[in-house]
């Protein structure tokens, strides 16, 4: 065969292939541009490069939740107990919607501008509403992304903290090392540490990172928490009184005509403004300093109930049917339930 002959064949071959398989080459090419508009690839930044990334290392790492119309509890609070957090071996930050969600578009400048000037805002790529669950494994895992730490606490914006006895205490638990500590509600079928003040352990913030895609999430932190600790016997329950989660009217009493508060108290729920400005001067003029630092009690002791969580015991406003927390299922439409009911719209 001559070689105008065979180059005449290898011509009319391509032109053959262009005809029968080009459509469905621009087919796929189409589809595969769409598939990455859709998904578009991230470009990973230097730490997830490099896991084993020197991080800042911290003994407390204290996160707060809080709605981004709370502008005046986030204020007091860094007027008070946050200014400990200024130390070294600390990190607070607090945690709100995502930017783009938050309105009428005055907040979410007032917050662009607000963040900017403290420096201490995360915005969570989280639906708003009842998503605690999905909010605690996203904190979680950007606490453990970013930072080497011991404990993690995670708080309600209406908290005081008597910090600096905190602080204080912590080394001495560092022999437990998977510690779950609060004011743990003792009912039964509902044991669990409440979400306003929930402290764990390093190890057990890593088990939850690392487990996440089998973990179940529940509208509420504290139940999807007591529901990751199910089955499991080498988590420490450590329910601390110090933790005042329901004072009484006695209980402030007391709070005022006492010398050293933080020497009987590790923190106070729903102080809102008020409450912490009093108490923060309080603590400041305290004379003298001495903290006892109390063994962990047996929990068996404190509580006969049996630790195993069950969802379907809690009352109907706050029983909800957990998912798989790497489904991402947002209570969004229960939310709008709950605002018609109640007439509170929680963020």
């Amino acid at each position: 065969m001559s070689k105008v002959a065979t180059v005449t064949l290898l011509l009319l071959a391509l032109v053959f292939v262009i005809f029968a398989v080009g459509p469905q080459l621009m087919h796929f090419l189409k589809a595969a541009d769409e598939l990455e508009n859709q998904y578009p690839i991230q470009p990973m930044d230097d730490e997830t490069l490099s896991e084993h990334q020197e991080k800042v290392d911290y003994t407390l790492v204290i996160a707060i939740v809080t709605s981004p119309l709370r502008t005046d509890r986030r204020k007091v609070l860094r007027e008070t107990w946050m200014k400990e957090c200024v130390r070294p071996d600390i990190l607070c930050r607090f945690f709100t919607d995502r930017l783009e969600d938050i309105e009428p578009w005055a907040l979410q400048t007032a917050l662009q501008d607000e963040s900017s000037t403290h420096n201490d805002i995360e915005f969570m790529p989280v639906p708003q509403g009842y998503n605690f669950g999905w909010r605690m494994i996203w904190i979680l895992e950007w606490a453990f992304n970013k930072y080497s730490f011991h404990f993690f606490l995670r708080l309600d914006d209406d908290y005081f903290v008597c910090l600096r006895r905190l602080l204080h205490e912590l080394p001495r638990r560092l022999n437990v090392p998977r510690l779950y500590w609060g004011y743990i509600h003792c009912k039964k079928g509902q044991v669990r540490a409440d979400e306003a003040f929930l402290l764990i352990s390093y190890k057990l913030a890593k088990d939850f990172v690392s487990n996440k895609n089998n973990l179940l999430c529940h509208p509420y932190g504290d139940q999807s928490v007591a529901l990751w600790l199910n089955h499991r016997r080498d988590v420490v329950y450590f329910h601390d009184h110090r933790i005042m989660h329901e004072h009484t009217l006695l209980d402030d009493s007391m709070l005022e005509t006492t010398t050293n508060m933080c020497n009987i108290v590790l923190g106070v729920h729903k102080t809102y403004v008020e409450g912490n400005l009093k108490y923060w001067a309080k603590v400041q003029n305290n004379t003298s300093i001495s903290y006892n630092i109390p063994a962990i009690p047996d929990f068996t002791k404190k509580c006969k109930h049996n630790k195993f969580f069950d969802w379907k015991a809690m009352d109907r406003e706050y029983r909800e049917r957990p998912k798989p927390c790497s489904q991402h299922i947002n209570y969004f439409e229960n939310n709008k339930k709950k605002y018609h009911e109640t007439g509170i719209w929680y963020n």
